[in-house]
């Protein structure tokens, strides 16, 4: 969509859900360059970054927002569908959800279907890498000069905020996809990293990148909340990303997995879940799950595992 498109679209979206009495209490809208970012919520709970405040970027406000609103809906199906006892929803995290707005485009079921397995694919290929040292990667330094303008505007913007030391992609090798999992890592220069990670077709790999790079930047923003704050994580989610951007330990960690030659491939399993999610707003919002087989945990297990 243009924005024109996306903004006549956002409208009448926001309307309907009025209408139904689902809009969030609270949508803010701020910019890192030229991406927006969007936070749809109803409670802003007590976390620096936080499960119950759903997020959406683009360089198109319109979109961020319209990104924002969907995932707060995809995120409920899931929820109601664990409450129900659905057995697609039976699991203690969303892994492998994803949505899309059923008259945005005529293949919405096709897109949040490619779009679930794509998170699938991210969440078992990087916790699979990251558990098994054996498993083959290779890593790239990111170059400003060579990335898109929305790309290379994102980390100017950061590096603002967060000094960088360096800044790196990695790639785990995988046999049996078409798609490529991307996870950028930057080094702090206090010494500690953040992360982020996207999937997406080989062919397209300068939005997946992009897609990794917001993610990087959330936590970039949520390191800079506590070296300013001085807060303490309080989720495990935060503890997480505070112990690798904080603690030797997690750098240690980080770069021995780095260093770690590897002599395999991960080969994925058969899809145990590939289904739509059933929910109250299923005219207005598509939601399908992709699970592989023996899934690993992703935002789970140990503390000092590198999965965020």
């Amino acid at each position: 969509m243009n924005r024109q498109t996306s903004q006549l679209f956002l409208e009448s979206f926001v309307t309907q859900l009025k209408d139904r009495g689902q809009l969030p209490n609270k949508i803010e809208v701020s910019a890192i360059g030229g991406t927006t970012i969007a936070n749809a919520y109803d409670q802003p709970g007590e976390f620096v970054i936080s499960e119950f405040v759903f997020t959406g970027m683009a360089p198109d406000p319109s979109l961020a927002v319209l990104k924002a609103l969907v995932e707060k809906i995809e995120r409920s199906a899931y929820a109601n569908g664990y409450k129900s006892e659905l057995p697609a929803c039976k699991t203690t995290r969303s892994d492998g959800f994803a949505a899309y707005p059923v008259r945005a485009a005529k293949k919405s079921s096709e897109q949040a279907r490619q779009n679930a397995y794509h998170e699938a694919v991210e969440r078992y290929v990087w916790a699979t890498w990251w558990d098994d040292a054996n498993v083959k990667h290779a890593t790239n330094a990111v170059e400003t000069e060579k990335l898109s303008l929305a790309s290379a505007d994102l980390i100017s913007e950061l590096r603002k905020t967060v000094p960088l030391k360096s800044l790196f992609s990695l790639t785990p090798e995988v046999q049996n996809s078409a798609s490529q999992t991307t996870i950028v890592f930057a080094e702090l220069e206090s010494g500690g990293h953040i992360s982020g990670g996207a999937c997406g077709p080989s062919s397209d790999q300068e939005t997946t990148l992009y897609r990794g790079l917001c993610e990087l930047v959330r936590h970039g923003i949520t390191v800079h909340h506590f070296n300013e704050t001085k807060a303490s994580p309080k989720s495990f989610y935060e503890k997480r990303l505070h112990f690798f951007a904080f603690d030797p330990r997690g750098r240690e960690l980080l770069q021995s997995r780095l260093t770690a030659g590897g002599t395999t491939s991960i080969v994925l399993p058969r899809l145990a879940i590939d289904e739509e999610i059933p929910h109250d707003l299923s005219d207005l919002v598509y939601v399908h799950r992709c699970y592989f087989e023996n899934q690993p945990p992703f935002v789970g297990g140990e503390l000092e595992r590198f999965c965020l």
